[in-house]
């Protein structure tokens, strides 16, 4: 995949990131579902999710099926919620759109004609088809991603923790030397893909090719944990902003009981809850049983803050909420009748 050389001012400028957002990960989910190295660790989230996708899936699978991956997470950026990341991928300007796109024109020419067809519209700047990606995102993640993004948050919280303590302890060095076994770190050099460990030339799995070096030049290293880029680590870099930092997506995902407590279905009492108020106002109140401000709101259920304040609104006049205002921030939490609702 490729190699960084990093230098003593690079690595200084190392950082950890807890995640790319909800909308990273809706598009790691949508590789994962239609690669052929399936893993244990996702079977209870695909086994649950499969049965209720539609056909209008497709369309996101034409653009999810190419290796190297669709890259629209540095088109869109880190986005605390799938609204904000909705938002910027429609307004994106149509010569970046189209330079992820073109990339992938080799794998695409395999695709169904009208998918072809779509992604010329897309290539093109057509408005209609660019709302119909959104649309089609946005209706996918609320099935695929949105029901889990709460646990997903956690976990990967926990990751960056860990990480963080790491590297508090032993330094950079220590931090990217234990990072993944696809991660390889040979001072200056820090190798990543499938191959780093095992020292074969060519990250890309090609015997006899050497991998791609890239220098940051004043760019900034993040650190990302994903939990659907399960296989291998992935460098991302926009092609259109040089200021940018380098994105390490790592798999944080590793083991089997972790991943059987992600994809747990809701207990009975949840489930309730979900049919009195609403699947996502049922995860708001979970959310907000750990006191928290409409912005943390919006991020922790995947949300944008508009919406996460409309929820809050409508919970407080149930008396479920109640809100106090400490300054210039304004806190929730959940009254007695809420925690109930919770217990029951």
């Amino acid at each position: 995949m490729g190699s960084l050389l990093l230098n003593a001012e690079d690595l200084a400028k190392v950082r950890l990131s807890t995640s790319w957002g909800p909308f990273t990960e809706t598009l790691l989910s949508l590789h994962a579902l239609r690669s052929r190295r399936s893993s244990a660790l996702l079977d209870g989230w695909a086994e649950s999710v499969r049965g209720g996708l539609g056909p209008e899936t497709a369309l996101l699978y034409a653009l999810n099926s190419a290796d190297p991956l669709l890259d629209l997470h540095t088109v869109v950026g880190p986005a605390s919620s799938i609204g904000e990341a909705l938002e910027r991928l429609e307004r994106a300007p149509d010569q970046q759109l189209r330079r992820e796109l073109d990339i992938l024109r080799p794998s695409l020419e395999r695709s169904e004609p009208w998918a072809r067809a779509w992604v010329r519209d897309l290539s093109a700047g057509d408005g209609r088809a660019r709302r119909e990606l959104v649309r089609r995102f946005d209706d996918y993640h609320q099935h695929a991603v949105g029901p889990y993004w709460d646990a997903m948050r956690r976990y990967l919280e926990a990751e960056a923790a860990h990480r963080a303590r790491i590297m508090a302890e032993g330094g950079v060095d220590r931090l990217l030397a234990t990072l993944h076994p696809g991660v390889r770190w040979r001072p200056p050099r820090l190798d990543i893909g499938p191959n780093a460990r095992t020292g074969c030339p060519g990250g890309n799995g090609q015997r006899g090719v050497q991998p791609r070096f890239h220098v940051p030049d004043g760019r900034s290293l993040v650190l990302v944990p994903a939990v659907f880029d399960l296989h291998e680590p992935h460098l991302l870099l926009s092609t259109a902003d040089e200021t940018l930092p380098y994105v390490l997506l790592y798999p944080a995902l590793r083991d089997i009981d972790d991943a059987r407590s992600l994809w747990s279905a809701p207990g009975p009492g949840h489930r309730a809850l979900e049919m009195l108020v609403g699947r996502t106002r049922a995860r708001a109140l979970e959310a907000i049983a750990d006191t928290c401000t409409t912005t943390e709101l919006a991020q922790r259920i995947g949300v944008s803050p508009p919406t996460a304040s409309h929820h809050v609104s409508v919970m407080r006049e149930a008396g479920l909420v109640a809100s106090h205002r400490a300054g210039s921030t304004v806190l929730h939490y959940v009254t007695a009748r809420g925690a109930a609702l919770l217990q029951d």
